[in-house]
């Protein structure tokens, strides 16, 4: 990655002394940038969410990101009076 042509650089440069010109920098590169903010997955049933997650989840694994899970919310449309619904995360 460090020397591919297929990757994005992140430069960032700074005075490490106000009092001289002297300027400092540090350079990452990186072949992947994300940024998800709103994601909204669709299901026929338990057993296809399931899934859903269990590929997405997969491709968070692969490029080292992370869902958090605790800011999710899930909502269901169901005709019965069943309150409780049990979905596998991990």
């Amino acid at each position: 990655i460090q020397i591919s042509e297929h990757s994005y650089s992140l430069t960032h440069k700074w005075k490490s002394n106000v009092l001289t010109n002297f300027n400092k920098s540090t350079t990452i590169k990186t072949s992947t940038l994300a940024f998800m903010n709103d994601i909204l997955w669709i299901a026929n049933s338990r057993e296809d969410l399931d899934q859903i997650i269990h590929i997405a989840d997969s491709f968070y694994q692969l490029n080292f990101t992370k869902m958090n899970w605790e800011k999710s919310v899930l909502l269901t449309k169901r005709n019965d009076n069943d309150n409780t619904f049990t979905c596998n995360i991990n």
